[in-house]
């Protein structure tokens, strides 16, 4: 996560805030969005972003790039700027599941795939 003087928070998957670092670590999926960014030992708010990258299957956790939110709820931003709708944080292992098959299904030039409602997805 990156705080508002623009320092770098490491996060665990619970959303607790385990160290400053000067660069983002190789691999992590950026936080945007949050309400807070604390120091160390404590949880950035809402907690429920980092959850969400531990509730997705490996294949498609292992392409989040960053995670935020918006009117709409929770986005993905993957490998290659594809974008994932997940809407509230309710269900993410079933939207994650429909979001990882239809991306293995989806045509060249898919931008957006929204798993909002898990029963009908779309992808743009």
């Amino acid at each position: 996560a990156v705080r508002p003087d623009g320092s770098i928070a490491v996060l665990d998957a619970s959303g607790r805030v385990l160290a400053g670092a000067e660069v983002p670590p190789v691999g992590l999926p950026r936080v945007d969005g949050l309400e807070s960014v604390p120091d160390p030992g404590k949880r950035v708010r809402p907690p429920q972003l980092p959850e969400v990258v531990a509730q997705l299957p490996p294949g498609l956790a292992s392409q989040v790039t960053v995670i935020t939110t918006d009117e709409t709820g929770i986005i993905l931003r993957l490998v290659g700027d594809l974008v994932v709708r997940l809407g509230d944080a309710q269900n993410i292992v079933a939207k994650g599941a429909v979001a990882e098959a239809v991306i293995a299904r989806s045509r060249p030039g898919t931008r957006v795939v929204d798993v909002r409602v898990p029963t009908s997805p779309v992808s743009l």
